[in-house]
């Protein structure tokens, strides 16, 4: 049977407006350098704003151009989805930060990105409430037979989305622009359990969707080896600027 990749990609939204890239070299405490010689680090920023005004995405490499993480800033302060990759491996570590404290639902995958384990942050900021869906055979897979799949079908998504989604107006005073790809974790049984962002290139929109799909009513669980399981799912489609605003 055909393997598909239930990961695929999730609202990637193409705009009218580029956003600015920026790399900056840093050394090991992760504090900014004029010179490569003295870095360990050097990062991606992709968006708008000075280093301390910064809205958008930062990505961290090392100079052997390895993935380290990437992350969403608002004003310069962590704010949405951060991801770090294990470099022997890749397996990843996926969660959120709000106002530059890490917050709910945090995830482990292994290296094909299955999500394997989670763990969650209280509001002191200490980890409680750890899962090891390996050992209760529940894992959120990202390779599926057939993907989950919204339960109206394909053609009432569409017309769901089109109705629902919106530019919102910060963004459009501020001319933030880019590419947005959500994933959503879905149980088995058709639930949205979780999301979290890949790129976005604004809070504003990334929760406006968040929320939507959310809010989108039921869903069919993915198919593997002829048994309905939890996984991962980024759906694909494209808006343009006017599409947004109207």
């Amino acid at each position: 049977m055909k393997i598909t990749l239930s990961l695929s990609i999730l609202l990637i939204t193409a705009l009218t407006f580029a956003q600015d890239s920026k790399k900056y070299y840093l050394d090991s405490e992760l504090k900014t350098v004029r010179s490569k010689k003295k870095a360990s680090f050097y990062e991606i920023r992709e968006g708008q704003g000075t280093r301390n005004s910064f809205i958008g995405k930062s990505t961290l490499y090392t100079l052997e151009d390895k993935l380290v993480h990437y992350e969403f800033l608002y004003k310069g302060k962590r704010d949405g989805t951060f991801v770090s990759f294990d470099p022997k491996n890749g397996a990843k570590t996926i969660g959120n930060f709000k106002k530059g404290k890490r917050t709910g639902t945090w995830y482990k995958t292994d290296f094909q990105g299955n999500i394997i384990s989670s763990f969650e942050y209280n509001k002191e900021g200490e980890i409680e409430n750890k899962v090891d869906f390996e050992s209760n055979d529940s894992i959120f897979y990202a390779l599926t037979n057939l993907p989950p799949e919204y339960a109206q079908g394909s053609s009432a998504w569409n017309s769901y989305l089109r109705k629902s989604l919106r530019y919102p107006s910060e963004m459009a005073r501020g001319g933030f622009s880019g590419k947005i790809e959500i994933h959503y974790l879905i149980s088995e049984s058709g639930q949205i359990i979780d999301s979290y962002i890949v790129k976005s290139p604004h809070p504003q929109i990334s929760d406006h969707i968040t929320k939507l799909v959310k809010e989108s009513g039921e869903w069919r669980g993915a198919i593997k080896a002829g048994k309905t399981v939890n996984s991962i799912y980024v759906y694909l489609s494209s808006y343009n600027f006017l599409d947004l605003r109207n």
